[in-house]
């Protein structure tokens, strides 16, 4: 892992939590007189559901530069959100591009203006409804998608009735813009997955769990697993989208029964 934290408890903490589970933190920063960034996270107790308040604090003095060294031994695959400045976001992943490395982008906290060159070349987008609303909007004055685009994704192109072919449209504004794989949570409604390379494309239904605790690591678990599942797969060329979705799918779900963060979210053994 590669980043920043602060010299406070909250940094310590961290780290020897990471640590403990076997991360490797060598490329992680302690920054002195920083505050590291925190989360205040709001739960509501009938649903589950979570808000989150986010102070960047010591992420937002990773750069480029500081990134650098951990390139050193280039990585399978590359997990970028937004939660660092948006200058060293692009100039991660053109360093990645330069290097033939995979990324994938989770746009989380969402920005309403992000440049389109974010978006070429780029092999996995991972973003909730929130997310995609937002990313979207500053897409609404891009030309109309034809149906020769649209049937990027099964069927004959024909939009219906069906909410899924709105999923269709969205997803297919972001292959035209360059993304490969583009996936969107939609929590207790499932998962929407479309792919370019083959027009694989379809809706995953949401595991069934018996009580929802807590969401708030359910979208960072899926994005983890689906990295695994992934990473484990080689590639998602021919048909292995899908699967990666459906056991991130899995993941996520053991997550929402369990309260907290970091410590709710299950093993690979866990999983299934």
């Amino acid at each position: 892992m590669t980043g920043a934290v602060g010299s406070d408890f909250f940094g310590t903490y961290l780290l020897d939590s990471l640590k403990s589970n076997s991360v490797d933190i060598t490329s992680i920063s302690q920054k002195p007189d920083t505050k590291t960034g925190t989360a205040v996270i709001i739960v509501e107790e009938s649903s589950g559901e979570n808000r989150i308040l986010i102070t960047a604090g010591a992420n937002g003095s990773v750069s480029p530069e500081s990134i650098q060294p951990s390139l050193k031994v280039l990585p399978d695959l590359i997990i970028l959100q937004l939660e660092i400045p948006l200058s060293t976001v692009v100039a991660i992943m053109e360093m990645a591009r330069d290097k033939g490395v995979d990324v994938l982008l989770n746009p989380a906290p969402a920005l309403r203006e992000v440049p389109r060159a974010l978006y070429s070349g780029l092999k996995h987008l991972i973003m909730n409804e929130s997310e995609a609303a937002i990313l979207s909007s500053s897409l609404s004055n891009e030309a109309p998608i034809s149906d020769e685009k649209r049937k990027m994704g099964k069927g004959d192109g024909v939009r219906g009735t069906d909410p899924n072919d709105n999923m269709q449209d969205l997803c297919t504004r972001f292959h035209t813009l360059g993304v490969t794989n583009v996936i969107v949570t939609l929590g207790a409604k499932g998962v929407y997955y479309s792919s370019s390379v083959d027009g694989e494309c379809g809706h995953v239904p949401a595991e069934k769990v018996e009580t929802v605790v807590d969401t708030t690591a359910a979208g960072d678990t899926f994005v983890g697993a689906y990295a695994v599942a992934v990473v484990r797969g080689g590639n998602t060329d021919g048909g292995k989208v899908e699967q990666a979705v459906r056991w991130a799918n899995r993941a996520a779900a053991k997550t929402v029964e369990t309260e907290g963060s970091m410590g709710s979210i299950p093993w690979g053994d866990e999983v299934g």
